[in-house]
């Protein structure tokens, strides 16, 4: 495994990482300069779902800054001055977003299946639980009752905490885990959308939301990016294992950490102070079929046993 995106020397955001004097002479990471920040930021999320802009919008947004700067009279066109072709436009944006990337920790493997070699980018999944939860207000995590009680049945199931997943988590900490432990219910989601901006690279989104974040606002943080096999391929017997051993192979990399903390647990620095001991736990994945059998180990013929 090796860094998917190394961090770079200047520049980490608008206001951080660049030297001073790069905002206003040019000096430092192109993204520093105030006059082109606007460029940059729709660059990152002018794209189909708020992702990033292709190839060919970038040399769009090109054409088009650089055409209503010189429709002005204005002395100074940062656009021009700094990029003078389109190719270092769309090179600085790349390094851009690898400025924006490198915090998140993001590492890449290579998987040889079949005799072919699959390139899978990643985030450790305990890496983005500790970040959501620095990242939530004082009141937004709810860790849920002490026990799991079933005296009064219950049939409304409001939210995820009422379901029968997260009480049988419940029941199995209560009794093996000391006093005061927690038990953190994730959510996993992925579908067959393809995020590819050149079609060089064809891959699909694994996702997760933390459900005890009770916040209005539903946050799915990427987890990895999980290659495509090629779809001729996949009407084989072998595509379908290869997909299956692809899909298995990147949760156990995305989950390594985590799997160990959900049976010893682990300490957590929530808002406004203090830490709880939790116990990290997949109440449920979202998914299509063929996903179901590969996690499963079902096969793909009909049969609904291993």
């Amino acid at each position: 495994m090796t860094v998917a995106f190394q961090p770079l020397g200047e520049g980490a955001g608008r206001r951080g990482g660049g030297r001073r004097r790069g905002r206003r002479s040019g000096g430092g990471a192109p993204w520093t300069n105030e006059a082109l920040w606007h460029v940059f930021e729709r660059a990152c999320t002018g794209g189909r779902g708020g992702v990033c802009l292709s190839q060919t919008q970038l040399r769009k947004l090109y054409r088009y800054t650089k055409v209503a700067t010189q429709g002005t009279n204005a002395t100074i066109k940062p656009c021009s001055d700094t990029f003078k072709i389109v190719d270092r436009f769309i090179a600085s944006v790349r390094r851009f977003k690898r400025a924006l990337i490198a915090p998140f920790k993001w590492e890449k493997a290579s998987m040889k299946i079949d005799g072919k070699v699959y390139s899978v980018c990643f985030r450790d999944a305990l890496d983005a639980i500790w970040s959501e939860v620095a990242n939530t207000q004082r009141g937004d995590l709810y860790w849920g009752p002490d026990t799991a009680d079933d005296s009064v049945p219950d049939t409304v199931l409001r939210v995820a905490l009422d379901g029968e997943m997260y009480k049988e988590q419940l029941y199995h900490l209560r009794g093996t885990k000391r006093q005061g432990t927690r038990v953190l219910g994730l959510h996993l989601y992925s579908d067959s959308t393809v995020l590819s901006s050149s079609g060089a690279v064809s891959a699909y989104p694994l996702r997760m939301r933390i459900v005890d974040n009770i916040n209005k606002e539903v946050r799915w943080v990427t987890l990895a990016y999980i290659p495509q096999v090629e779809s001729k391929f996949l009407g084989t017997r072998k595509g379908h294992e290869v997909r299956a051993e692809l899909l298995q192979r990147t949760l156990q990399l995305v989950f390594r950490t985590c799997m160990v903390a959900s049976h010893r647990g682990v300490w957590l620095q929530v808002p406004g102070g203090g830490s709880v001991r939790v116990l990290p736990r997949v109440l449920l994945y979202v998914c299509d079929q063929p996903k179901e059998r590969a996690i499963m180990c079902l096969k793909g013929s009909g049969c609904f046993f291993p």
